[in-house]
């Protein structure tokens, strides 16, 4: 059986992925750093974890796992006030292409990068990560690997993680904070599951020979839209929370995209939809937060 070897791992889509192919089946070889957590992954079979930091280089971690058929990118630094620059670099775009190149040296027919459905130059993470897809797409166009970059639509339903600001809203409302300062919300995005992302996923995976060698741009999402302020409206209802919601409290952030749509053919071509409606969504999400409150 051949491995996927995955970066990311112990990030929220990451661990999840990783549970869902080892169950599977699959064997899952994991590039992380020293410091991320796996307690929650050693009971799974037949995965496998490096720490990129001190264990073995990468030609040697392909030279011993000469059966990897696919490399799915998920690591990402997302940018903070807090964050150098030299290291968002390094981990949106130079890490990367390093693995990109020892796939290609390898032969390893398929790369899948997640990316960001965000615009370009909105922030040094945005141009990190935008840069590193059109190195891929380079790459990809001159026969030398299959390249499936997969911009990710706004994800909810991460209960544990409170930097996503869908959680973080959930937590607060049911927390009943007395206010949330927020913008107008006029927003428009597709809201998608963290389920859901994960269903499509694995559908690209088993269906991933229908695509030719070259570049694909594959979005992930549900195809449907709606603003940012009725997304935290329906939270707010559906936790029958006392919190006031401040909508023009704030400015948006300067190159905010007003409106971020699906182009979602390819998708619907390798016969995957979304299995999971917004309300239920949400109300999914509302009680995991509160499971993990309590």
């Amino acid at each position: 059986m051949t491995s996927i070897l995955i970066t990311g791992a112990t990030g929220s889509v990451g661990k999840l992925l990783v549970k869902a192919l080892g169950y599977s089946g699959h064997n899952v070889v994991i590039l992380k750093r020293e410091k991320s957590k796996i307690s929650h992954l050693m009971e799974l079979p037949g995965v496998e974890f490096y720490d990129i930091e001190k264990d073995i280089d990468l030609n040697s971690i392909f030279e011993i796992h000469q059966n990897i058929s696919c490399i799915i990118h998920l690591a990402t630094l997302y940018y903070l006030k807090s964050v150098d620059l030299l290291d968002l670099h390094d981990s949106n775009t130079t890490f990367g292409l390093k693995l990109l190149k020892k796939a290609v040296a390898y032969k390893i027919s398929t790369f899948i990068n997640i990316d960001t459905t965000l615009f370009e130059n909105l922030n040094p993470y945005t141009i990190s990560k935008k840069y590193f897809s059109k190195i891929g797409e380079f790459m990809a166009n001159h026969g030398q690997i299959r390249f499936i970059n997969m911009p990710l639509h706004l994800m909810y339903g991460v209960s544990s993680d409170y930097s996503k600001f869908t959680t973080l809203v959930i937590k607060q409302c049911l927390n009943n904070v007395d206010e949330i300062k927020l913008t107008k919300g006029d927003q428009i995005r597709d809201f998608i599951h963290i389920e859901d992302v994960i269903s499509c996923l694995k559908h690209v995976l088993c269906f991933v020979e229908r695509l030719n060698t070259g570049y694909h741009d594959i979005q992930i999402g549900t195809g449907r839209h709606i603003t940012l302020k009725e997304f935290i409206t329906k939270i707010h209802f559906k936790t029958n929370s006392k919190t006031r919601l401040l909508f023009g409290s704030i400015p948006y952030r300067k190159n905010e995209p007003m409106k971020i749509n699906l182009t979602d053919s390819k998708m619907k071509d390798l016969g995957w939809t979304s299995k999971i409606n917004l309300d239920v969504g949400i109300n999914k999400a509302i009680d995991d937060v509160k499971i993990n409150l309590a």
